[in-house]
């Protein structure tokens, strides 16, 4: 297929619109930048209009993803009203002295819908009687959101009885790096 040219300000759009679908990274963002690139560039759906596509659904970067939740949090406690809030949980979820995990899960799994066993262990841990935090981050440094949501920035504890990191990686660099003081 040969390039179409176009004008200047449509071509940028048409960049960051590819940038925002692709850093979405789900099913439905990565057809609709298909979508958007075909009706755009391949001369016979130009010339027919094009292609309609939804535009791009943005996800946070870090935050905090439960599986029955309205939305990602990006404040702990939002995350922390909301969950107490919860029809569904039992007087067990409800105790003050009920242990309360945090769990690292990765961004990408969550944002394609490949979360089964990250639904399933917040499940297994709550059925058990846990709270739990489940943070997550597009990259492999977990040092800015485990401190940023399993964190009391106010008084320095943690809201946190322990963490489980499910991402197989280190929180800080990943497996080619350490910085153990961080």
């Amino acid at each position: 297929l040969k390039y179409l040219p176009s004008d200047k300000a449509q071509d940028a759009r048409l960049y960051i619109l590819s940038l925002q679908f692709w850093l979405g990274g789900s099913p439905d963002n990565l057809q609709n930048l298909f979508k958007m690139v075909a009706g755009s560039y391949v001369p016979a759906l130009r010339a027919a209009g094009g292609i309609a596509y939804d535009d791009p659904v943005l996800y946070l970067d870090a935050g905090i993803w439960h599986p029955l939740a309205p939305q990602m949090y990006d404040d702990v406690k939002e995350y922390l009203n909301w969950y107490g809030t919860r029809r569904d949980a039992g007087d067990g979820l409800r105790d003050p002295d009920a242990p309360v995990i945090g769990l690292v899960l990765q961004r990408s799994h969550i944002v394609t819908g490949d979360d089964a066993h990250y639904v399933a262990v917040i499940m297994e841990l709550e059925a058990r009687g846990a709270r739990v935090i489940p943070i997550f981050a597009g990259g492999l440094d977990f040092s800015g959101p485990t401190q940023r949501f399993l964190v009391d920035l106010v008084t320095g504890k943690p809201f946190v009885n322990a963490v489980v990191s499910l991402t197989g990686f280190a929180l800080v660099g990943g497996p080619a790096r350490q910085d153990h003081p961080k």
